[in-house]
């Protein structure tokens, strides 16, 4: 992992990890989408909130069965930017042990798929669509099933 991405915060720009395709098309290349999935991973394992959310976009929409559980929402949705940086310190507060190891991710037009595992062994894909910005504006989070 980059093990100096926090030296970035101040720098740290959207743009730099996109380019467009044609109006509201963002294409990621791998490199690119590699530096910001490790960027992502090193804020989380900090637990530094305001680089977390330097990521997404104010209009920002997430769903995420962790989200319903922590929330005590039946939805599982968190909209705005507001609302989000409530839910992660809540998670960040509730998982003080968080820490993310990226196993891979998948590229698509206007987004990427971050595939990782947590501390406790649990696999998450997220699916990241971007905004115009190149921010990312909507999140669908999905977790490993204990077999039964």
């Amino acid at each position: 992992m980059v093990k100096n991405a926090l030296s970035t915060k101040a720098s740290y720009n959207a743009r730099r990890y996109y380019r467009r395709l044609r109006a509201g098309e963002i294409v990621v290349t791998r490199d690119e989408a590699w530096k910001l999935a490790e960027h992502w991973i090193v804020a989380w394992n900090a637990h530094d909130l305001d680089l977390i959310l330097a990521h997404y976009e104010d209009a920002i929409e997430l769903t995420s069965p962790v989200a319903a559980q922590l929330l005590g929402t039946a939805d599982g949705k968190v909209i705005g930017k507001a609302n989000l940086k409530a839910y992660f310190r809540r998670g960040l507060e509730a998982y003080p042990e968080l820490h993310f190891l990226l196993n891979d991710l998948l590229l698509g037009v206007s987004s990427v798929v971050l595939y990782y595992t947590n501390q406790k062994g649990t696999h998450t894909a997220e699916f990241m669509e971007f905004s115009e910005n190149g921010k990312v504006a909507r999140v669908v989070a999905n977790y490993s099933a204990p077999k039964s």
